[in-house]
């Protein structure tokens, strides 16, 4: 699951609270929840965002007003290895579970990023993608602001593709 524009309200947390509950009565388990546009701060502290049976791994923005980025992660998986990025611009969270032998980043890519700064965020989740087991399953999930990416055919085009390859 990957609401985005969230922002810091209390009560976006309780509404997000609630729906993980509906979908739990109807069998549907969340094992990760990724949030993007958080409008998180330094002084804002995960008991104000917490959500029961979660762990809590966020990157905020610092410097500006609005994205950040968070995971929610079950509690009953436990974080093996956590790394954040932010550069003023793009902010970004990379998890690690061995228990279950899986990984999750989270992504957030303002619509006016630049090439550098799309390219060092998209660096930091390489970096780390790059360690994991062969076998790892790798979940990718996040706001990119690119309106030119074909997700059926795996291809992009407009001004804002980058060249990672």
């Amino acid at each position: 699951m990957n609401p985005s524009a969230w922002s810091k309200s209390k009560t976006k947390t309780e509404k997000l609270e609630l729906f993980i509950d509906e979908q739990a009565k109807s069998g549907i388990t969340a094992s990760f929840v990724c949030v993007t546009e958080t409008w998180l701060k330094g002084f804002h502290c995960n008991e104000q965002i917490v959500i029961p049976g979660y762990n809590v791994t966020r990157s905020d923005r610092s410097g500006r007003v609005g994205g950040g980025v968070l995971l929610y992660s079950a509690d009953s998986i436990p974080i093996s290895a956590s790394y954040l990025f932010d550069d003023g611009v793009c902010e970004a969270t990379f998890c690690v579970f061995e228990t279950i032998n899986a990984a999750v980043a989270v992504v957030y890519r303002p619509p006016n990023a630049s090439v550098k700064s799309t390219c060092a965020v998209l660096a930091f989740v390489n970096q780390y993608q790059s360690t994991l087991p062969d076998n790892c399953d790798f979940f990718l999930s996040g706001d990119f602001n690119s309106p030119g990416i074909n997700w059926i055919e795996l291809s992009a085009s407009g001004k804002d593709t980058v060249d990672v390859g």
